[in-house]
């Protein structure tokens, strides 16, 4: 049996390198992509030309490249040039194109190529980055902006841009900051306020519609899609790319549903084209085609959801402005869509019609999710099989070192590991009770 020394090494050894590989949360800009790891580490790829990777003064980034040293990032959203993040202790910091002001900093220096503090404040829940401005919440729910206003976009009854941020409002639950205007959520109304593209244009902000059961919202600015309480799908804006789903490209100034459905767990926009997750882990997308940003092998558009692939192992999907980010629930990440500047990470300037895979899965466990048992493996080392010696497994995964999922077992008295390379494996065991352990597997000749 590993004792528990043993095992709190193997811990340090491993869990941290294969947990370092799981994607929490990110984003796309025009043509750069963000992301923070379950670590708590930047990462970033693509375009650089503003600094908006955070990388310093360099070009442009053709794979998943980690920004920085520090391991306490919380979210993050991009911009068209700029991006913004919260780290978890409630600070928030921005940095790249700052033209605009849409950085906060208070200064007129055009672009920031590493992170900058926004303030000394440590109590920021939440932050969206639109084209050239910003919009954030505080713990409290207050609603504040900054950056480009010409339009009204930061709902400060002015049309002055800002480069501080500015106090708009109180009681907020979501706010989604797009081209020229901004989208929230208060107790379930949506407001709206800035220029949508001749729909509507308001410099404070005003309720959209007579429901109050919205649950999120996804926007471009020229078209929205919105999930309700009850995890139905809806769609507004313009449609001529049939970026609304709803098998026309009519615009609608109103919110219409898609389709009869009420399984939608999320959606993602990017300009004139949407992309949405189902409860059922498939993935439908919809809307222009023209750079394959749908994945669906053709660049032809859509105008009603149409199912990507088979695949119902889909977790979590973003967009840029052109290009798709997707995470499946075994942690791998996968791209596709205009590839300009590096921004699906796969190593090319070549776009992508299809999914590229860019990292491979990962094991999605950390210190918390471990647990001292009395388990033994047996024998350890192992040439042909192994065994547990208890009947309580529910579940058995086995791991290489960089994260990779090798096999997965139904519980039994004996696990095969013929044809598997030798060397040194994780093995993740699971119970009844949903309890896990980690243990280290060697395979020999």
């Amino acid at each position: 049996m590993i004792n528990k020394i043993t095992l709190a090494l193997l811990l340090m050894l491993f869990t941290f390198q294969i947990q370092a590989q799981c994607w929490k949360t990110m984003d796309g800009g025009h043509m750069f992509s963000i992301a923070i790891k379950d670590d708590g580490t930047l990462w970033g790829w693509g375009s650089n030309s503003n600094g908006e990777l955070g990388a310093g003064n360099t070009p442009y980034k053709l794979m998943p490249t980690k920004i920085g040293t520090e391991s306490n990032w919380s979210s993050v959203s991009a911009g068209y040039y700029h991006t913004v993040a919260i780290k978890k202790d409630g600070s928030l910091w921005t940095w790249g194109n700052n033209r605009q002001g849409q950085l906060g900093l208070g200064t007129s220096v055009s672009e920031y190529y590493e992170p900058q503090r926004v303030g000394t404040e440590n109590n920021w829940k939440s932050v969206s980055a639109g084209s050239h401005h910003t919009m954030a919440i505080k713990n409290n729910g207050t609603l504040w902006g900054w950056g480009e206003n010409r339009e009204g976009q930061l709902g400060d009854g002015t049309r002055i841009s800002k480069n501080i941020p500015t106090f708009i409002d109180i009681n907020w639950t979501m706010v989604e900051a797009n081209a020229m205007n901004t989208l929230a959520i208060d107790d379930g109304v949506i407001w709206k306020w800035g220029n949508f593209y001749s729909q509507f244009e308001t410099a404070t902000p005003e309720i959209f519609g007579d429901d109050s059961d919205w649950k999120s919202i996804a926007s471009t600015g020229s078209h929205s899609m919105a999930l309700k309480n009850d995890n139905s799908l809806w769609a507004w804006g313009e449609n001529g790319k049939g970026e609304l789903g709803d098998g026309t490209n009519i615009q609608r100034k109103i919110p219409i549903k898609v389709g009869n459905s009420t399984n939608w767990e999320s959606v993602s926009v990017g300009i004139n084209s949407t992309k949405a997750i189902k409860n059922d882990g498939s993935l439908w997308v919809w809307g222009m085609n023209n750079n394959g940003q749908l994945g669906d092998g053709t660049n032809i558009d859509k105008n009603t959801p149409t199912q990507l692939g088979s695949s119902t192992e889909w977790k979590n999907i973003f967009s840029g402005l052109e290009h798709t980010l997707a995470v499946k629930k075994n942690g791998s990440l996968w791209s596709w869509g205009f590839n300009f500047n590096g921004q699906l990470g796969d190593g090319t300037l070549t776009d992508r019609n299809i999914p590229v895979q860019i990292t491979p899965p990962c094991i999605p466990l950390s210190v918390s999710d471990t647990h001292q048992s009395a388990l033994q493996i047996f024998p350890n080392p192992s040439k042909d099989y192994f065994s547990i010696n208890t009947k309580d497994v529910k579940q058995v995964q086995l791991y290489s070192l960089d994260g990779k999922l090798i096999k997965e077992y139904t519980p039994s008295d004996k696990y095969t590991i013929r044809g598997i390379v030798k060397g040194i494996y994780i093995l993740k065991i699971t119970d009844s009770k949903e309890v896990r352990s980690i243990y280290k597997l060697k395979i020999i000749d």
